[in-house]
């Protein structure tokens, strides 16, 4: 695909997918493991909101504002991912782009729960055990390397050449 502005908007759409795939992904796990323990689900939304806009957090549209916080922040961290893989010049297998992702997502971790979090919303921080939280970003980091292979593979098919690759942007 030439780099011209289908080929940058394609990108960006497969970035954005990307990351939201992640999100989702994110909510998953946290809905699985809110029905296994007595951790609300609707209870990490509101406090998702609270973060970013305290004065909502006693609303009733607390936990849908927190969604949409935590969608529009998964849509920004696979661009900002996205772009990040790309600028690294190469193209690699979906093995290494999955260890990149991880790495990456596994920074904003630690900065989200050891520096950010406590300050902006100590209670939101301490709410579920770092192994739950770690587990999420990991799994927001399979979910999108799954879609980047996926558009890859896409891409691939669409100039022609129908022979199944293990690349990735």
């Amino acid at each position: 695909m030439k780099d011209d502005g289908t080929a940058l908007r394609f990108r960006a759409t497969v970035f954005t997918a990307a990351g939201l795939a992640g999100g989702l992904a994110e909510v998953l796990w946290i809905s699985l493991y809110s029905s296994l323990t007595p951790m609300s689900a609707i209870a990490v939304a509101r406090e998702v909101a609270a973060s970013v806009v305290p004065q909502v957090a006693l609303q009733p549209a607390a936990p849908l504002v927190g969604l949409i916080i935590h969608f529009a922040l998964s849509l920004a961290l696979g661009l900002a991912i996205g772009l990040g893989l790309r600028f690294t010049g190469r193209r690699r297998d979906f093995a290494t782009t999955l260890a990149m992702v991880i790495g990456a997502l596994t920074l904003v971790w630690v900065v989200n729960f050891f520096a950010i979090l406590p300050l902006l919303n100590p209670r939101f921080a301490a709410m579920m055990p770092y192994s739950v939280t770690l587990l999420s970003k990991v799994l927001f980091a399979v979910a999108m390397a799954c879609v980047l292979q996926l558009a890859r593979a896409t891409e691939t098919k669409t100039r022609g050449d129908w022979i199944p690759r293990l690349t990735m942007f």
